[in-house]
């Protein structure tokens, strides 16, 4: 049952966490919904956006900042989020970012590029839910929404072999990463076994977070999942998706 149940989304101002947040709106069981976005003014547009148009349950619907690459943002969201609700039930790991340029065959990108993916897609998003984990409900959820480029089979034997490794640890994990972002600085990175792209590499390294270091982490009755939500026509997606 969702009634009453508070459900965080980050990166909730458009796009599929702001569908999101519009389906729970709609949803029959009426969970609290908490938008969050990095710029604080397109997520009030947001947040003012849907209250008109779910005017009857616009009670249910929260806002506040949250940008995840910053630590003063999280602190305070997760200091905001304690004092006023205590716990939360689902967390919706939405917030994440690409660049769609094409660049050449070895996908060289700026190294400015390659940061701002890594950050944002992978140690931001894990730093943010370690910090979340306190206040986790006892059946609580974390959702990461990931996408099919992160499947194994783009990346090398070796990087496919560690991703698999079910007795990794989250340092194991960070150290696997620290190697793959000196060495997409250097545009070394593919030939050392990781794929070219840079956001499929980030994704992948969400993916093994999720499978196989949340379960070591959460107790019973908590639960993990990486979700696809497809190729759909966002800024993201791009507007050849669906």
């Amino acid at each position: 049952m969702l009634s009453s149940k508070l459900v965080v989304i980050t990166g909730a101002n458009r796009g599929i966490g702001k569908k999101i947040v519009e389906t729970l709106l709609e949803h029959s069981q009426k969970p609290k919904v908490l938008l969050t976005a990095r710029n604080e003014e397109l997520g009030m547009e947001a947040f003012n956006e849907l209250a008109k148009k779910y005017s009857e349950e616009k009670d249910r619907l929260y806002f506040h900042q949250l940008d995840i690459t910053s630590n003063e943002s999280t602190d305070k969201f997760v200091s905001w989020l304690s004092e006023n609700f205590k716990t939360f039930d689902v967390l919706v790991n939405n917030a994440g970012t690409n660049d769609r340029q094409d660049w050449d065959e070895n996908w060289i990108m700026p190294n400015d590029t390659k940061k701002i993916i890594i950050d944002t897609n992978f140690y931001s998003t894990v730093s943010f839910t370690e910090k979340m984990f306190p206040y986790l409900s006892s059946d609580g959820k974390i959702i990461m929404i990931s996408s099919n480029l992160a499947k194994l089979e783009f990346q090398g034997e070796p990087v496919r072999k560690f991703l698999q490794n079910s007795e990794m640890t989250l340092e194991d994990l960070l150290k696997e990463m620290k190697d793959f972002e000196e060495k997409a600085y250097k545009n070394e990175h593919i030939k050392a076994g990781y794929s070219k792209q840079i956001y499929h590499v980030t994704k992948a390294f969400l993916n093994a977070y999720t499978r196989w270091i949340l379960p070591k982490k959460l107790k019973e009755g908590q639960t993990a999942f990486n979700v696809h939500p497809g190729w759909i026509k966002t800024r993201l997606g791009g507007y050849d998706a669906a």
